[in-house]
């Protein structure tokens, strides 16, 4: 049990999976709310810490101007919980954060996280 647990951990540890983890994330953002969510590199320890660069958020699949962006998101991750199908999360470091907020504007942040009805 110990070599597989090690195997997987270390396949983990590569950058093509890390890229496959980052595209599940655009693609399970956009597949549930109307915004779009652009990593440029994901890195880190998975599933320990989780770091994301150039990290932007967009309002939706129309507009090209981000309602956030940071350089890094830093995050260590609780993995008990993602045995359980849940993610908590201990801490979270953003670095260098724009983000658009106005409720009565339809380009703000809170527009991208408005939920696709299904």
């Amino acid at each position: 049990m110990a070599i597989i647990s090690g195997t997987v951990f270390g396949v983990m540890q590569l950058q093509p999976v890390k890229n496959y983890v980052a595209e599940q994330l655009e693609d399970q953002f956009s597949a549930q709310y109307q915004g779009v969510i652009s990593i440029g590199n994901l890195g880190g320890l998975l599933p320990l810490n989780v770091e994301m660069k150039d990290v932007r958020i967009y309002p939706d699949k129309k507009i090209y101007k981000p309602v956030f962006q940071t350089e890094a998101i830093v995050a260590r991750v609780d993995v008990w919980s993602l045995l359980q199908n849940r993610l908590f999360i201990h801490s979270v470091k953003i670095a260098s954060p724009d983000v658009h907020v106005n409720p009565d504007s339809s380009f703000s942040i809170e527009k991208a996280f408005l939920r696709i009805s299904g």
